[in-house]
C-alpha cells in the first residue's frame, strides 16, 4: 500500500497489512483507536469531535515523521505483542472519511510551520462507513516542525516518536538550510547552462523558457516507473 497514492487505497490494501504482518518502523505507525484520558474518545461515542488527547498523540506522530524521513500513520489497526509490533487486525473507526478530514484540518491548525503535501484519507472497510484513517507525512524541507499545543518538536527513532533535544533542533535547522542552499545553487547552475545553449533564433525572438524540477522530498521509484 505504501507504493500507491493515498487516495487510491482500498480495503484490500489495508487487509494486506494484516496478511503480511507489516511491522511498525521508522516510517510506519499503527494505532488501534483514538486515545482518551478516561473512557473512550468523544468521536467513538458519536459526539462528532476528537478529544484533545487523541489529537495531541496523533499529531505528535505526524510532527515526528515530518522532522525525520517521512512516514505513514494508520489509525484503526490493532497490533501484535511482538517487538516491534506488527499489524494484527482491523478495528474500524466510525465515519473514517470525515475523521480523516478533521485530523487533516487539525494538522494544519496545530503544527507550525504547516507541513507541505501532508494528506489524510479515510478508507472504509465496512458498509456503515467505518474503517481506517491513513495519514501520509512527507519528509519536510520546512523542518523543524513544532506541535503547538505542547510546544515540543518530535522526531522518529526506530519505531518510536520522541521529543527532540535542543541540539537536534539546531542540527536539523542547519541541515535544512544547507539543503535549500543546494537547491538554489542547482537552479543557478541550470539557468546558466540554459542561457548558453539556447539557439540564436530564440534569442532574436526574445522567447526563453526554462523548467527545472527538483524533488522536495524523496520519490519512490515505484511511484514513478510506468506511472502516467
Amino acid at each position: 500500500m505504501f507504493g500507491k497514492r493515498i487516495n487510491e487505497l482500498d480495503v484490500s490494501d489495508i487487509q494486506r497489512l494484516i496478511d503480511e504482518g507489516v511491522p511498525e518502523s521508522a516510517e510506519v505507525e499503527f494505532k488501534k483507536t483514538l486515545p482518551a484520558n478516561k473512557g473512550e474518545d468523544p468521536w467513538l461515542s458519536g459526539e462528532g469531535r476528537a478529544g484533545d488527547k487523541a489529537r495531541n498523540e496523533i499529531l505528535e506522530e505526524v510532527v515526528a515523521f515530518a522532522n525525520a524521513h517521512g512516514g505513514t500513520v494508520v489509525l484503526g489497526i490493532d497490533e501484535s505483542s511482538e517487538k516491534p509490533p506488527r499489524a494484527d487486525a482491523i478495528i474500524p473507526l466510525p465515519k473514517c472519511v470525515e475523521l480523516a478530514e478533521r485530523l487533516r484540518m487539525q494538522c494544519r491548525d496545530c503544527i507550525e510551520p504547516q507541513i507541505p503535501l501532508l494528506d489524510a484519507q479515510g478508507v472504509p472497510t465496512a458498509e456503515d462507513g467505518s474503517g481506517v484513517v491513513v495519514i501520509h507525512v512527507p519528509s519536510s524541507r520546512l523542518a523543524p516542525h513544532r506541535h503547538i499545543p505542547s510546544l515540543h518538536c518530535y522526531t522518529r527513532r526506530a519505531d518510536r516518536s520522541e521529543k527532540m533535544t535542543m541540539r537536534e533542533i539546531q542540527d536539523l535547522t542547519l541541515q535544512v538550510e544547507r539543503g535549500l542552499a543546494a537547491i538554489e545553487a542547482r537552479f543557478d547552475e541550470t539557468s546558466s547552462v540554459f542561457i548558453n545553449q539556447i539557439p540564436s533564433y530564440f534569442q532574436e525572438a526574445g522567447v526563453r523558457v526554462q523548467a527545472t524540477l527538483i524533488p522536495m522530498s524523496p520519490i519512490r521509484m515505484e511511484r514513478v516507473y510506468k506511472n502516467e
